[in-house]
């Protein structure tokens, strides 16, 4: 139930879930707690499923930009190591 609560918190902020996402009750799965291999895209570093720790088979794909100040930072330290 804690892993599909944060699908769907997941899913309600905007994440995309692009895999899994569903308990497995069927066949040699229907005696356990199986949950599908998850995995999520769009998701933004201020999102709980970002933030906080899923035990179970949950991924999720951010993207990171690094700002032209912080590329300035790392070329003049560059520049002072060399």
């Amino acid at each position: 139930e804690k892993i599909n609560s944060y699908i769907d918190i997941a899913k309600n902020e905007g994440a995309k879930l692009v895999a899994g996402g569903s308990i497995m009750n069927e066949g040699e799965y229907a005696n356990g707690n199986y949950f599908e291999p998850t995995l999520f895209t769009d998701v933004k570093p201020d999102m709980r499923i970002a933030l906080e720790e899923v035990f179970g088979q949950v991924l999720s794909l951010t993207t990171s930009r690094i700002s032209q100040i912080h590329k300035q930072a790392i070329f003049k330290l560059r520049q002072s190591l060399a």
